[in-house]
Formats: C-alpha cells, sequence, structure tokens
C-alpha cells in the first residue's frame, strides 16, 4: 500500500482585496509573485488553517494584486501541533494551494480585462513564498471577510 502523505483539501474560498492600476512598468520589472501566509494554529475543534494568498504582478501596462483566502482541512489524523518549519513546504507542495492560485489568476485576468490590459498570466503557480501569520498580526482583531474592488486607470 502507497501512502499518499498529508494533503489539504480547501473549501470557503473568498476574495479579500483587489487593486489595480495602469501603469506603464518597463520591461526590466515586470514580474508575477504569490505570498502565502497561514495561521499556525488550527481552528478549534477542527484541523481546518486558515490561508490567505496574494496574487501581485507587475505586467505590460498594469501592476495588481488580487488577496484570497480559504479554509485548509489537513487530511492527517494527528493531534499534535504541526512543526511550524515543516508546515510552509506541506502547504507549498499542496495541490489546495494550486487551486487557491487558479482562483486568484482568474480574479486577477478579471480585473485586466476591466482594464483592457491583455497580458498572460501563468497557469501554473509562481514558486510561493509560504511564511506563518506575522506575529504583530496577532494583537489586531481580524475584520469580517469582504471583497473589496478599486480599480483604476491612470491616463499618460
Amino acid at each position: 500500500m502507497t501512502k499518499l502523505g498529508r494533503q489539504f483539501l480547501l473549501e470557503d474560498l473568498q476574495v479579500l482585496a483587489v487593486e489595480a492600476d495602469s501603469d506603464p512598468v518597463g520591461e526590466e520589472n515586470e514580474h508575477i509573485d504569490w505570498f502565502v501566509s497561514f495561521a499556525p494554529e488550527r481552528e478549534e475543534r477542527s484541523n481546518a488553517r486558515v490561508v490567505i494568498g496574494t496574487l501581485h504582478a507587475a505586467i505590460a501596462d498594469c501592476r495588481a494584486y488580487v488577496t484570497v483566502g480559504s479554509m485548509f482541512f489537513d487530511s492527517s489524523s494527528e493531534d499534535v501541533q504541526d512543526d511550524l518549519t515543516k508546515l510552509p513546504k506541506l502547504i507549498a507542495e499542496s495541490s489546495a494551494l494550486e487551486t487557491l492560485y487558479d482562483y486568484a489568476r482568474t480574479n486577477l485576468g478579471a480585473l485586466f480585462g476591466m482594464l483592457g490590459i491583455y497580458a498572460p498570466i501563468p497557469r501554473k503557480s509562481p514558486d510561493p513564498e509560504v511564511s506563518p501569520f506575522n506575529s504583530d498580526d496577532e494583537d489586531e482583531e481580524s475584520p469580517d471577510v469582504e471583497v473589496i474592488a478599486v480599480a483604476s486607470q491612470v491616463e499618460a
């Protein structure tokens, strides 16, 4: 029997923030980055944790970002707290994170379309930068999830 290892299922996809402006970035500054943060602690009475990803793009004549969030449910039956040194790698390699990227990518494409910008967005995610939520954030109250959409077009 082959052990599949640790897997994550995701639920409750949400768009948390969207912002873009049309401003030439120059070929030397073009990039697409995928930043991911996760809650170090699992939710009480479940094996789920909050995961938030931000897809940042500077392509063609646009700078944009889309932040999306989801609950990742751990397939592991272990009741022990995760080793935070191993968890970023587990999340980075999960198909659940690739699905979260697809959700962000789709929303980024729609945002580009609203601005009349046609730029390719890779189907496969760039290597993610994965880390636990910043400890400074623990003191702040989490706002209710809401959709924030901001799009502006700057004329040169």
